[in-house]
């Protein structure tokens, strides 16, 4: 093919030279060779050099700017610094098989409180949009709960017991083979939560009601 026919080719089919990138990318590495450094004009292989550097710098700073995002969005909705419970380098981090108890809001507006404990089944790390499945049993019926990790109906989230017994990242094998965990110890951390917080939040109210009281009482003698 002559130079004045490769030329004319080119621009009948390429009307702009963003959408000539690609197939200029693929030309200008054939050129490098010498097959087809003749059959190009030496401005269009210019163009298509900035284009393809233009392009390149531009997708590098969407990536970084979306990095940026996606780390203010996360500072934003940690609120009580849950993003620690999924970072890879923690070694407390939250895993496929440790148990945890999620307490989340039924609405926004008028919401109470609902608690859901169960086995980490799986997680997924994606920025704002993390999230994590907890599997238990109500019932003897096996019950599924995804959460968001950073939506702001979820308001905490508490490790009952860090995982120990699993390697898998998955443990989607549970709901065929439900007898290879403990379903029963769920209930008990439960319980010992509940139990932990009462007995808080009792010698709480016990020691402000004792200042009270003791302030009273003194006020009394001085009388």
């Amino acid at each position: 093919m002559s130079r004045p026919a490769a030329a004319a080719l080119v621009a009948r089919h390429f009307s702009t030279a963003r959408t000539a990138a690609p197939v200029l990318r693929s030309a200008l590495t054939t050129a490098a060779t010498g097959a087809m450094a003749a059959s190009l004009p030496s401005s269009l292989l210019l163009a298509g050099s900035s284009v393809i550097n233009n392009t390149t710098t531009g997708n590098s700073m969407s990536t970084l700017v979306r990095i940026q995002q996606t780390a203010a969005n996360v500072a934003h909705y940690d609120v009580d610094g849950r993003s620690a419970l999924f970072t890879k380098t923690n070694p407390d981090r939250i895993r496929a098989g440790s148990v945890v108890q999620v307490t989340s809001l039924t609405s926004m507006t008028k919401g109470k409180p609902v608690m859901f404990a169960g086995v980490v089944i799986a997680i997924r790390h994606k920025g704002i949009d993390t999230s994590l499945t907890l599997r238990n049993y109500v019932l003897k019926t096996g019950v599924e709960q995804a959460y968001k990790v950073y939506s702001p109906m979820v308001t905490s989230i508490k490790v009952l017991k860090p995982q120990t017994a699993f390697v898998r990242n998955k443990l989607y094998y549970l709901r065929d083979n439900p007898k290879l965990f403990k379903w029963g110890a769920i209930d008990d951390l439960v319980k010992s939560e509940a139990l932990r917080v009462a007995v808080a939040d009792g010698t709480a109210v016990a020691a402000k009601s004792g200042g009270k009281k003791d302030g009273k009482g003194k006020g009394k003698g001085r009388r």
